[in-house]
């Protein structure tokens, strides 16, 4: 039998930087990226996005609300692995996204 073949060598992995929150969308990808401050009134008047009814997931959520769901995730990222438990035990998707839209109608 022949012998197997070498492996190569790996490369060496360059630690990875994790990047920013992107959205898969069509309508989205037309549009330029938002600036990090507060959402300026042009933006909230987005005709797709209903801002009355709670959201159903981040698909739902407007470009400064996706920004904020981003960091929230981040957050139950970190109580999950401090707490040793899955994140959905900590808050859901959907949960995340409604704390987003109450807090935006809100303010």
């Amino acid at each position: 039998l022949d012998a197997p073949a070498a492996k190569r060598p790996r490369k060496a992995e360059r630690p990875r930087v994790p990047p920013l929150p992107t959205r898969r969308s069509a309508r989205l990808q037309r549009q330029e990226a938002p600036s990090p401050g507060p959402p300026s009134p042009a933006s909230s008047d987005d005709p797709e996005v209903d801002h009355t009814s709670l959201p159903l997931g981040p698909e739902h959520l407007d470009d400064h609300e996706f920004l904020a769901y981003a960091r929230l995730r981040a957050h139950r990222l970190q109580r999950s692995r401090a707490l040793d438990l899955e994140p959905y035990k900590v808050a859901q998707n959907r949960t995340l996204c409604e704390l987003v839209r109450r807090r935006r109608n809100d303010a």
